[in-house]
């Protein structure tokens, strides 16, 4: 077939684009003028916009910046004549490797006649079909900038004349000001795109001569305006050239007038655009109307958003990696603790094998605290304190002696050796004091409140002793012990709702008041602890009433949380925190704990609510306790436990941690009869 029979055939099919065969002089291919029917409804302004899958076709860089896995698609039928256009993309975003997005346009048209340069009819009802497939990559570098390219792979059939050829686009998206350094609101909106399409052009050679499709650049951008509620706007500008052919320029508006409709206006170079966009819910339907010389043209089309967001599978796998994590550590601890409650219980067996029994009693509450469940703590506990018990009763102390068989029978109540030595040692202290049988039932019991601890049930049971007899000497010592005990469970009591006080933990610190005045209510610190428990109430009515309404007289913000919720707001500061954040969790992973620590506490001072920083920083402050109180720093393991309802104030585990081990404190001394 002569040359100039398929260039008549092509331009014949180019021409039927709205004008752009008469415009172009018949040099760009049909793909030149893209597809999606957001952009198109626009009029083809969409070079700083690009979020969807059809990116590639504008701008690659945009991919960077779909949020969501999406798939388009759209249908065509052009000018009232047997010609239709096709188009389908995706786009897959991946929050660790960018998007890969897939395009396929197709071009088609039917009952073509074919005559010779002397205008005879030589071929009739001829076909044309140009296919164009795109493979296109975008990656964001942060919130300010995209790169992306897009390799494009074109078919042309005509009339038996088939090639294929490829091309290049490359493109860039830029938030200027953010690039500036700005972190106000203007600067998240603002957005700068150029391209180069065919920055290696795509040739097609049906024949003998090829036909290039030139290098074209744009230019484009926008700006989103907020609007209230569920509403927004968009608002796009670009500007096109083409060698051999003037500067065209696109203009594009989308206004979201509700959360399920969009409505989109354009002026594409000579014509104009409209459009509407009906969503509901990961679903989108599209209308799209162009007006046309030849004829106007009505596309539609559908769009699908599906699986989570980038955000979301960002959060999803930084969760994962740190539950993860978290899980390593939480094993590696439990072998840590088993290690060091094994260890501890071999230090007790063999302080108790050496009588060293006080000694052992004290290494067997340190267990308590860490592992209250330990099967052997308590049997070995009952084995030492029966052991002591024999001690005492042959140094002929009958009373303490008694009164350790009575705690081996509390912990072991089938312990009959633990029975017959307590009743043994009873008829002794009460044939050495020589008790009557009303004062023996009166000791007795007072001896059983004791070990009960019930205090005050047995200080009152002891005075009653001393009153019916006031030489027996045993029962004027168990009053001192009592005495003791009661001073001491007092003193731990108001010492740690002081502490609870100081992190704001108003209810638990007012029943711990309220059991040290029960206890004792003349004890000295009672009533300042009262005092600081009702400031403490009222800052904080103060604290809610001021957050409830900013312009209570009084109720000023204060200038450094105002501050520090700002710079947090800001880009600089986020990506501080983002980086503070990672060399935590790769402290952590490392073993480095310490390390970890230090860059949470800097995340944690700047934004509380950032992350898992709360969860993780409260984790390892009770890990530290844990292993501090396990060797034996007890005042360490407090403060770490302290520092753990400071970051979590409603973490029961740490409160429950600094409880038991002062009460663990004040009953080991009890049990070794220590005084102050």
């Amino acid at each position: 077939m002569p040359q100039t029979a398929l260039l008549a055939a092509a331009t014949l099919i180019a021409a039927a684009s709205p004008l752009r065969g008469a415009e172009d002089a018949g040099t760009r291919s049909v793909f030149a003028f893209g597809a999606g029917n957001r952009a198109l409804s626009m009029g083809a302004a969409y070079v700083a916009v690009a979020d969807d899958p059809s990116a590639p076709l504008w701008n690659p860089a945009g991919l960077g910046w779909v949020p969501r896995r999406a798939f388009d698609l759209s249908y065509a039928s052009l000018y009232g004549l047997d010609m239709s256009e096709q188009y389908a993309g995706v786009a897959l975003p991946s929050w660790r490797f960018g998007t890969v997005g897939l395009t396929f346009q197709q071009f088609s048209a039917g009952r073509i006649d074919i005559r010779d340069d002397r205008n005879f009819l030589i071929g009739e009802n001829e076909s044309d079909s140009q296919t164009q497939f795109g493979l296109a990559y975008g990656r964001s570098f942060g919130p300010a900038w995209s790169l992306g390219a897009t390799f494009k792979l074109r078919r042309h059939s005509l009339v038996g004349y088939s090639d294929t050829g490829a091309g290049l686009d490359t493109g860039v998206l830029l938030r200027p000001g953010l690039l500036a350094g700005s972190g106000a609101p203007w600067a998240h909106r603002l957005t700068f795109g150029l391209t180069v399409q065919n920055a290696v052009e795509p040739t097609i050679r049906l024949d003998q001569v090829g036909v290039p499709d030139p290098a074209t650049v744009r230019a484009g951008i926008a700006y989103w305006l907020p609007v209230a509620g569920h509403h927004s706007a968009l608002v796009a500008f670009d500007l096109e050239k083409t060698s051999a052919v003037d500067v065209r320029p696109h203009f594009g508006v989308e206004a979201r007038i509700h959360s399920l409709l969009s409505v989109r206006a354009g002026f594409n170079h000579d014509f104009v655009t409209a459009g509407t966009g009906i969503r509901w819910r990961d679903l989108s339907v599209d209308y799209v109307f162009e007006s046309n010389a030849i004829h106007d043209v009505h596309r539609f089309g559908a769009s699908f958003r599906f699986g989570m967001t980038v955000e979301e599978s960002r959060m999803a796998a930084r969760e994962a990696e740190e539950e993860a994590l978290a899980l390593r550590l939480r094993e590696e601890f439990a072998k840590r603790q088993a290690e060091h409650v094994d260890d501890l219980l071999r230090r007790a067996e063999t302080e108790c094998k050496q009588q060293r029994f006080d000694s052992a009693l004290e290494i067997l509450a340190t267990i308590e605290v860490l592992a209250p469940d330990h099967p052997r703590t308590e049997r070995l506990q009952a084995d030492c304190l029966f052991a002591k018990a024999r001690h005492l009763e042959a140094s002929g102390a009958f009373g303490d002696a008694a009164l350790t068989y009575g705690r081996v029978v509390v912990l072991s109540p089938g312990h009959q050796a633990a029975t017959s030595g307590q009743e043994r040692c009873r008829r002794l202290s009460d044939r050495r004091a020589a008790r009557t049988e009303a004062i023996r039932q009166e000791y007795a019991g007072a001896v059983d409140a004791f070990t009960a601890e019930d205090f005050l049930q047995a200080r009152i049971g002891f005075e009653r002793v001393l009153e019916l007899n006031p030489t027996d000497r045993e029962a004027r010592e168990m009053l001192g012990r009592t005495e003791q005990a009661i001073e001491r469970r007092t003193e731990s009591h108001l010492q740690l709702a002081t502490r609870l006080i100081q992190d704001g933990i108003l209810d638990e610190a007012e029943g711990l008041i309220s059991r040290a005045r029960k206890l004792d209510p003349q004890a000295r610190g009672v009533a300042d602890a009262e005092a600081q428990l009702r400031r403490a109430r009222a800052a904080a009515a103060r604290a809610a009433t001021a957050q409830a309404d900013p312009d209570v007289a009084g109720a000023s913000p204060d200038p450094e949380t105002s501050a520090a919720k700002t710079a947090a707001a800001s880009p600089e500061r986020q990506k501080e925190m983002d980086d503070l954040y990672q060399r935590g969790v790769a402290a952590l992973r490392d073993g480095r704990a310490q390390d970890a620590i230090k860059y949470w506490e800097l995340v944690w001072s700047f934004d509380p609510e950032y992350e898992r920083v709360r969860d993780h920083l409260n984790r390892e402050y009770v890990t530290q306790g844990m292993e501090r109180f396990a060797q034996g720093d007890l005042t360490g393991a407090i403060q770490d436990w302290e520092k753990a309802l400071r970051v979590d104030p409603s973490d029961e585990r740490a409160l429950a941690y600094i409880t038991r081990a002062q009460e663990q404190l004040a009953r080991t001394r009890q049990i070794l009869g220590e005084g102050d």
